[in-house]
């Protein structure tokens, strides 16, 4: 970190730093000229701290490889854990980051409107008619809460299975990798029973 809030430890919260890194990238590091109010004015300034790249924690060379040093084509490059997709503040991290919200979004546009015509129909056939026109806000909300519904237990049961077999983990498993107890008995946290 380059200022004098990182030497004495006073840095603006996570959030404001990533979002600081972002104008960064995006603007090549023109963009504090124009925020008036001294907020970028070293040493004090809270926007001041700017976050170097990844490269520099692992030296001059960075350890995390470009497509042209994967073997194996896209999908090898997007699903290794050593390329340059793994920091986020990279301009192609940003790319893709971007190129997914657009994708969710699209899904999400596809989606909804056949959630949202499923509560229709199951609204008319349990409370009539009248209840459908009466309550086209509360539709609309099934068909998004469904959405959500689906969205964030796809993504943590995803979490699960990439992370079943890291550290934390251990615990459910015996030496020889098996599960050392099954739902029906309780286990301590050394899996033991």
């Amino acid at each position: 970190m380059t200022s004098s809030n990182a030497q004495s430890g006073n840095l603006p919260p996570g959030p404001i730093l990533l979002l600081s890194k972002f104008l960064d990238i995006i603007t090549l590091n023109k963009w504090r000229a124009y925020v008036p109010f001294g907020l970028t004015t070293p040493p004090d300034g809270y926007l001041s701290t700017q976050v170097p790249d990844l490269s520099s924690y692992y030296g001059t060379e960075s350890s995390l490889l470009s497509y042209d040093q994967v073997p194996g084509g896209i999908w090898d490059f997007i699903t290794a854990d050593s390329t340059v997709l793994g920091d986020v503040t990279s301009p192609l991290s940003l790319f893709m980051v971007l190129i997914l919200v657009l994708a969710l979004r699209k899904v999400k546009h596809a989606v909804v409107p056949i959630f949202r015509g499923v509560g229709r129909k199951y609204g008319r056939a349990t409370h009539g008619v009248e209840w459908e026109k009466a309550n086209e806000e509360r539709i609309v909300k099934f068909g998004e809460y469904v959405f959500r519904l689906i969205y964030h237990s796809l993504v943590s049961i995803y979490g699960i299975w990439y992370f079943r077999d890291k550290e934390w983990w251990q615990f459910l498993y015996g030496d020889n990798g098996s599960a050392a107890c099954d739902s029906s008995q309780s286990c301590d946290a050394g899996g033991t029973k």
